[in-house]
């Protein structure tokens, strides 16, 4: 990580398989949680970590009608994300949820 800071990705050596999702390193050190549905669909979250947060770049789900954007990350990506020792996460439009046990998050107000 430039900066110095570790985060809780540092100890892992990229890709890895967490939950049944693929955890892929990206460019400019972002992150990528990829995982298919049981009829063939893509799920992906794209994110950067700042501390126990992170900061959700783009939710994409892919399938037979085409590409749409979710509200919020699948809860297989919450578990990379519980997994991984992040407490939050950032949504692009600035909401902030909390990564629980179940439900999967809960936003923060």
């Amino acid at each position: 990580m430039s900066q110095g800071n570790a985060t809780p990705l540092s100890d892992h050596e990229l890709p890895i398989s967490i939950a049944g999702c693929e955890l892929l390193g990206g460019p400019e050190e972002t992150y990528e949680i990829h995982s298919r549905s049981p009829l063939g669909g893509r799920h992906e979250t794209h994110f950067f970590v700042r501390g126990k947060e992170a900061a959700i770049l783009r939710i994409t789900k892919r399938g037979w009608i085409g590409e749409w954007r979710p509200a919020l990350p699948i809860e297989r990506h919450i578990q990379v994300l519980r997994e991984l020792g992040l407490e939050t996460f950032l949504l692009p439009d600035g909401e902030r949820y909390e990564i629980r046990t179940w439900p999967g998050a809960r936003r923060v107000r």
